[in-house]
């Protein structure tokens, strides 16, 4: 039973990264935060291209990229193999999900046994972040994003908390450099450590809360004295003060206002069921929880006074205390609609529920196995809703809602042979530089000031409404190779 379980929640996560590898395409996000790497590559630093600065100029330490210099740093080493380092970053992405899955297990282990741990694998693939797969969406392990390496930092965190606070906290600041918003984690997972180190003195709890405190810090510390010295003072605070602005609105991008009906539609849309389904079966596990604690309120004084004895206690209230501000500050302060930013907080307590779940029917079990009718009848739903919810998220990983990468690859093949091919289909191609350019090794705009040395591609022609486009176009482009929808590519102008 256990080796099975283990097999299918391995079979399954492999199925939904093959189709992820094999058809999802770059997005203007995943296309965006890799202009860094690149750059980074190419000897230009730290640099973003700006479109979502406020500008469409190289930016260093560009403050509208959320996602942090764990992740975008190290891929910077696949371009060292030329255009080969997109794949290489695709690849590398799904490495930090393959990191993400163990801390699962090592979570669901904890509070369910190996059939727990196994289970818990399964989280990633109940919730659906595509949603329909816009621009900002998000498809898959595959996507260079923040997310899921920022999970997996957490999901390690609420791991080592119970033997090793002090990494905890370390784990917890690399989270936060990965996405600030990390830091809604830092509270629980300081709490969490002190419980465990057990200090009872006020002065010496203070001492260890502020040593805590300031490993959580110090890695976000170090890349903004990094930043400060790379741009100088005035630069720095105008960079600071566009990330503030990033932190409280949820994302880069317009600011607009928060609205928690509409978070809330969108959180019942995010599971390949009908909204009013998804807000029963909600409702259902909210009475289920309220039973359980009911069922235990003689013992709860008893546990929260224990529980440094008590790691399964102290794991499953730590992923609470991450889990629920994180859903009510995307819910009442973000306002960006986006459902990935709430995936840290879903996958987290996602896992702790299902391996609750079978260390509760186990124990119902053990305690009526004359009537196994009544664990059939609480475990048969649950089974039947995680295979349906994990075998959609495996379709919808093989049959995108939208551009593949295939098509983004043909596009690439067509803007090489600079040839008119009317029978390609132009649609569902971003209409930004960013992704399409990945894809394609072609050099995009913005420059740096220098000539290329190889053919550039635009987002559009000589007509494109976008001035910036029009202005690089006359300023850089020679002779016109190729000129269809959302795609413009010239050889550079000689230098003079």
């Amino acid at each position: 039973m256990r080796i099975a379980t283990v097999v299918v929640a391995i079979a399954a996560n492999v199925a939904y990264v093959a189709g992820s590898v094999a058809r999802n395409a770059v997005r203007f996000d995943s296309g965006y935060n890799l202009t860094v790497s690149r750059n980074l590559a190419q000897g230009l630093g730290y640099t973003g291209d700006g479109l979502l600065s406020g500008g469409a100029e190289l930016t260093p330490f560009d403050p509208g990229i959320t996602t942090g210099p764990t992740v975008l740093v190290p891929l910077a080493a696949g371009y060292l193999f030329g255009d080969a380092g997109l794949w290489i970053a695709r690849i590398a992405m799904c490495g930090w999900f393959v990191a993400l899955l163990i801390a699962l297990f090592l979570i669901g282990r904890r509070v369910g046994g190996t059939v727990g741990g196994a289970v818990a694998m399964l989280a990633p693939l109940l919730f659906d972040v595509t949603m329909g797969i816009a621009e900002e969406g998000f498809q898959g392990p595959t996507d260079v994003l923040g997310e899921i390496p920022l999970t997996a930092l957490l999901a390690f965190a609420v791991v080592a908390v119970i033997r090793r606070p002090y990494l905890a906290a370390a784990l917890v600041g690399l989270a936060a450099l990965t996405k600030t918003v990390a830091l809604i984690a830092a509270p629980a997972i300081v709490i969490a450590a002190l419980i465990v180190l057990g200090e009872r003195r006020i002065a010496a709890l203070i001492g260890r809360a502020a040593a805590l405190s300031a490993i959580v810090l110090a890695p976000i510390v170090a890349w903004q004295l990094v930043t400060l010295a790379s741009l100088g003072f005035p630069a720095y605070v105008d960079n600071l003060r566009f990330q503030a602005q990033v932190f409280r609105i949820g994302g880069s991008g317009l600011e607009g206002a928060a609205a928690p009906l509409r978070q809330a539609r969108l959180l019942l849309d995010a599971w390949h069921l009908p909204a009013a389904v998804a807000g029963v079966i909600l409702l259902l596990a909210v009475v289920v929880a309220v039973a359980l604690v009911w069922r235990s309120r003689r013992t709860i004084p008893s546990v929260l006074r224990s529980l440094r004895q008590r790691p399964v206690a102290l794991t499953l209230l730590a992923i609470a205390a991450i889990g629920v501000p994180w859903l009510l500050w995307w819910l009442l302060f973000s306002t960006k609609s986006y459902p990935r930013y709430v995936y840290p907080a879903l996958v987290l307590i996602l896992a702790a529920a299902l391996a609750l779940a079978v260390r509760e029917l186990s124990r119902l079990l053990d305690r009526a196995p004359a009537r196994p009718a009544l664990v059939i009848g609480f475990g048969v739903p649950l089974a039947l809703l995680v295979a349906w919810l994990v075998g959609a998220n495996i379709v919808a990983a093989w049959n995108p809602a939208s551009t593949t990468i295939q098509h983004q690859l043909e596009a690439s093949r067509v803007m090489h042979e600079a040839s008119d091919d009317d029978a390609f289909d132009y649609d569902g191609l971003a209409a930004f530089p960013n992704a399409i350019s990945m894809v394609s090794g072609l050099t995009a705009m913005p420059l740096d000031g220098r000539s290329p040395e190889r053919p550039m591609y635009f987002p559009g022609g000589p007509g494109s409404p976008l001035e910036w486009v029009r202005t690089s176009i006359e300023e850089h482009c020679g002779t016109e190779l190729f000129e269809a929808p959302f795609m413009y590519v010239c050889e550079p102008r000689p230098a003079r």
